[in-house]
């Protein structure tokens, strides 16, 4: 099992991209008791860093990281800043690829309120 997680890894491995692992094994499995493991592990690594931004859609989660003083960002909101910085031309594509081929549920009317923040039709 190992050999396919490090191969995993390797297969998603980009020049920009640094995988680290938690230090803190005891709030990770007091964070994991609330929350799936992916999130409990982002968390707990943004307070080791320190981040100054987490990437989190849930919304148990959004509320775990920002109790812990963390700045968080859905998603949505960070292709939303791509658009306004001028990053990417439009947010809807983005979005389909995301909910038609990655499997992203997004609530629509969430879609639509991103969509007009960012001057695009839904």
């Amino acid at each position: 099992m190992q050999d396919l997680d490090v191969a995993f890894r390797n297969k998603l491995a980009l020049d920009w991209i640094e995988i680290r692992e938690v230090s803190s094994a005891s709030l990770l499995d007091e964070l994991t008791e609330l929350l799936d493991p992916g999130e409990a592990e982002a968390i707990v690594l943004a307070t080791e860093l320190p981040a100054d931004l987490l990437l989190i859609d849930e919304i148990k989660g959004r509320a775990v990281a920002t109790k812990m003083g963390l700045s968080v960002i859905g998603t949505l909101g960070a292709l939303a800043e791509a658009k306004k910085k001028n990053y990417i031309t439009a947010v809807k594509p983005v979005i389909d690829v995301l909910i038609n081929q990655c499997g992203f549920w997004i609530k629509p009317s969430l879609v639509e309120r991103v969509l007009k923040s960012v001057n695009e039709q839904y």
